[in-house]
């Protein structure tokens, strides 16, 4: 398994009564910003677009909490951004099982006050051709790219009603998993 190629993020904004579905028009997500106290838990953050998204966003005082399933990936993420002078904590959680990512979101509020942004990023491909891949191989990019942000959603949402703020939610995917078609590539898509 792999990580995918470019990001195309959309944003979920959580009121404490509601719940809306925007695209970001352009294509970025405008969740920076001065105030140190603002948080984001962030899914996927050991590695490539995670982990630039992770240093981005502490270099403008945002506090991170990083889940991921690669833990030398993930600590060396945030003993980078504490060494730059940001806050960041990591925990190793796996985005398939339910009861970590509950546990994550509980322990992130518990640490930082609040869960004011999320960016559900951890997702993987498997390069194969359509006609020799398994089913074991589909159900763990399914379980991953698809079940995983839903549990996510479920309990960042959740955490986000909780509180008189709400939040915003980004849910990065990929051009390639369904805007492009992609050789070996095809249960990615």
């Amino acid at each position: 398994m792999t990580t995918g190629p470019a990001a195309v993020p959309v944003v979920l904004d959580v009121g404490t009564d509601r719940l809306a579905l925007r695209e970001d028009p352009d294509r970025e997500a405008t969740m920076t910003t001065e105030d140190r106290s603002t948080s984001v838990f962030l899914t996927g953050g050991a590695n490539a677009v995670g982990r630039a998204l992770a240093a981005d966003l502490a270099r403008h005082g945002v506090q991170i909490y990083v889940i991921d399933i690669d833990d030398d990936g993930g600590r060396s993420c945030v003993e980078d951004i504490t060494a730059s002078g940001g806050m960041a904590a990591y925990r190793h959680a796996d985005v398939r099982d339910e009861s970590q990512v509950c546990a994550a979101v509980e322990d992130m509020v518990d640490r930082y006050g609040r869960i004011d942004g999320a960016v559900n990023n951890a997702g993987v491909e498997a390069p194969c051709a359509l006609i020799d891949a398994d089913v074991a191989t589909l159900r763990e990019v399914l379980e991953t790219n698809l079940v995983g942000v839903f549990l996510c959603l479920k309990h960042e949402a959740r955490a986000m009603r909780r509180q008189a703020t709400g939040g915003s939610i980004v849910n990065v995917s990929s051009v390639t998993s369904g805007l492009t078609a992609a050789p070996d590539n095809g249960l990615y898509g």
